[in-house]
């Protein structure tokens, strides 16, 4: 088998999990413990340029998708226990440290200038 082939072959396997719903993270563990190898390795282009050469986007990056649904957890947590003081505390630094994470992806082109941080988003984005 050609090394051309066995690249196209890749690629089109990335393709078909993306399409089936799977996160990148998901994506490159799989091709990792099937290959052997990082998808760097395999193809020579890292994963996010190989899906958004072929047209396909997040709407938002995982590792923030991740945070949303660790601060909606939280937020469920104090619906319930409304002084528990030290989730309060730990929920207002993650929700500073999405909005330093969004200001990144703003200004890198990842996320729209337009996005703006709010409960709402992560209970949408968070399900």
């Amino acid at each position: 088998m050609s090394e051309n082939s066995n690249t196209s072959e890749i690629i089109n396997e990335i393709l078909e999990l993306a399409k089936q719903g799977y996160r990148k993270s998901q994506i490159g563990r799989l091709i990792r413990e099937k290959y052997g190898k990082d998808i760097k390795t395999l193809v020579g282009k890292n994963l996010e340029k190989i899906l958004e050469e072929n047209g396909i986007k997040e709407d938002i990056p995982e590792d923030l998708l991740n945070i949303f649904k660790k601060i909606n957890r939280m937020l469920k947590h104090l619906e319930v226990h409304k002084k528990d003081t030290h989730t309060k505390k730990k929920l207002e630094e993650y929700e500073k440290s999405v909005q330093v994470i969004i200001k990144y992806y703003k200004r890198t082109g990842k996320l729209s200038k337009d996005f703006k941080y709010s409960r709402d988003i992560v209970k949408m984005y968070a399900t």
